[in-house]
């Protein structure tokens, strides 16, 4: 009694050749996966308004004319700016021999700056509400500078 020959291959077996996908689709799946399984991710960042302090809120309140809302502004963007300008301080102190990083978060700081400006003095030629344009940039350059500190946090924490 003759046997059939026992199949050599994979292919003769009836299995399909294996197809190795490319390099980007891989890219991709990890990034997705990364993205959907953080913390992070899961949960909305808080609005800029949340990191606003009390003093702020009450000279708002009391707030008559766009003048004093301006001042109100510009007190909250130095105490806001402030604390940024910590958080620059804080990643630069954690490389103090290491000149590659701190360029790169010299170039980030001058970067994010170079870029609220820009978007805030556009929103404040943009606006049609009547609102007087340095008071929509005011507004628009605190929000701005709240909302880096927000990133900043929440990449801190995604980071633990």
């Amino acid at each position: 009694m003759t046997s059939a020959a026992a199949p050599r291959t994979l292919e003769e077996l009836g299995a399909r050749p294996h197809t190795v996908p490319k390099p980007t689709t891989l890219l991709w799946l990890a990034l997705a996966a990364t993205l959907f399984a953080s913390p992070a991710a899961a949960a909305p960042l808080p609005r800029a308004e949340s990191r606003y302090s009390a003093e702020f809120r009450a000279c708002l309140k009391a707030a008559a004319d766009a003048a004093q809302e301006r001042r109100c502004n510009q007190g909250e963007f130095a105490r806001q700016d402030a604390a940024l300008e910590a958080i620059y301080r804080q990643k630069l102190a954690q490389w103090p021999d290491d000149e590659f990083q701190k360029k790169w978060v010299n170039k980030m700081r001058e970067d994010g700056i170079r870029a609220r400006e820009a978007v805030c003095r556009y929103e404040s030629l943009d606006d049609e509400s009547g609102t007087p344009p340095a008071l929509v940039f005011d507004r628009c350059r605190l929000r701005r500078t709240a909302e880096r500190i927000i990133m900043f946090q929440a990449d801190a924490a995604f980071c633990r």
